[in-house]
């Protein structure tokens, strides 16, 4: 803040005097967008922001902030209070008697400690200076302006009061709450081993309560493992649920040959969770985790899909099936070929696997899947 007038600065400057160039020793700027700084010599320290806010941390603890819609407001170690609104207008009463008033127009006045006192005009920048303050009519706009510095005072300090109020309550609920959050970490860490006992004895209990409550739910799995092995699955799932085991799984494991399928879907083994090996008499729990497993024909991808095979020549088509292991290959002709010119001969007009008109090659099948072959041919090859 400017040391000459601080008043006057604060109503008719357009940071408030919080850019202080006039402080010798002191050090400030201004950018071309509108931002500066002020560094005094004193340690008092301004900075104004490119939006047009700021504030000023006075040495002797005064202190004042722009806010970002022009209004403002400054407090000062001598009990000087000033306040300036968005509209323009605004008031200074300085703690060494000086005092002014800016309107919404531009125009104001400010008078200093001494009595002399400086006009505004609202059209011009000039300044109108008077030391006896003589004029009748700036003494009436002196008392009348006086009133209006007073009641703008006066709601401007209920509104700051009103805000002191808000902040101070909300300290103390943020105070209150740091000093609960503290005595309950100070409570956890003092009765630390009591509480982590405390979760001990009660784990112990949980699962003793579980532990009890399985072995009453124990019942003999009725069967032995090899009893169950070499019978379908459908069949061995059946046997486990009868006996009371409700969480009984089938495992599918697809590795047999062609020539192995009288083994298909047969039972080779029973895994219960602890062991794959047991007897007739022997108790589990209820909802013991079984697995069957069992064993099917292998399965495999056709080595052309359905689009890939329309159009082809129908001995080629055969022969990649064969290829690829397929056994059970059959070709239907249509003779409906007149000229040729539109379908070739022998040109495969579908292939179907186990009916199925559409397949890719992500699909599978058995080799012993039935594969027919539908291609075309010309009229006269017909048999007569």
């Amino acid at each position: 803040m400017a040391k000459k007038s601080k008043g006057k600065d604060f109503l008719f400057s357009d940071d408030c005097g919080f850019i202080n160039g006039d402080d010798e020793g002191g050090e400030s700027y201004r950018y071309s967008d509108g931002s500066g700084y002020y560094h005094g010599a004193d340690g008092s320290e301004g900075y104004i922001y490119s939006d047009g806010s700021g504030y000023y941390h006075g040495a002797d603890g005064s202190d004042g902030y722009i806010y970002s819609d022009g209004s403002a407001y400054y407090r000062g170690a001598d009990g000087t209070d000033a306040y300036k609104y968005s509209d323009g207008s605004g008031y200074y009463r300085g703690g060494d008697g000086s005092d002014g008033y800016k309107y919404s127009d531009g125009s104001g006045y400010f008078t200093d400690s001494s009595g002399s006192r400086i006009s505004y005009n609202a059209d011009e920048d000039s300044e109108e200076h008077d030391p006896n303050g003589s004029s009748l009519g700036e003494a009436i706009g002196t008392i009348i302006g006086a009133g209006l510095v007073g009641l703008m005072a006066a709601s401007a300090k209920v509104a700051a009061e009103e805000r002191e109020k808000e902040a101070k309550r909300e300290a103390e609920r943020r105070e209150k709450a740091r000093i609960n959050s503290k005595k309950r970490r100070a409570w956890r860490r003092k009765h630390r081993k009591g509480i982590a006992i405390t979760i001990l004895i009660s784990v112990i209990v949980v699962l003793s309560l579980i532990g009890y409550y399985e072995v009453q739910k124990l019942i003999p799995i009725g069967y032995s493992s090899e009893s169950l092995e070499g019978l379908k699955y459908t069949e061995t799932i059946q046997r486990l649920k009868e006996s009371g085991f409700s969480n009984v799984h089938k495992k599918e494991i697809s590795d047999l040959t062609i020539s192995r399928d009288d083994e298909e879907n047969l039972v080779t083994e029973v895994k219960l969770m602890f062991s794959d090996s047991f007897d007739e008499d022997t108790k589990y729990p209820s909802n013991l985790w079984i697995t069957v497993v069992y064993h099917t024909v292998e399965l495999y991808a056709p080595p052309l899909t359905s689009k890939e095979a329309k159009g082809m020549n129908y001995l080629d088509v055969l022969e990649e099936f064969e290829n690829a292991g397929f056994t059970n290959i059959s070709t239907i002709v249509e003779y409906d070929i007149i000229t040729g010119w539109l379908t070739d001969d022998r040109e495969v007009k579908s292939v179907t696997i186990n009916g199925e008109k559409k397949f890719d090659s992500y699909d599978k099948y058995r080799l012993d899947a039935e594969v027919i072959i539908t291609y075309h041919t010309l009229k006269k090859n017909k048999p007569k």
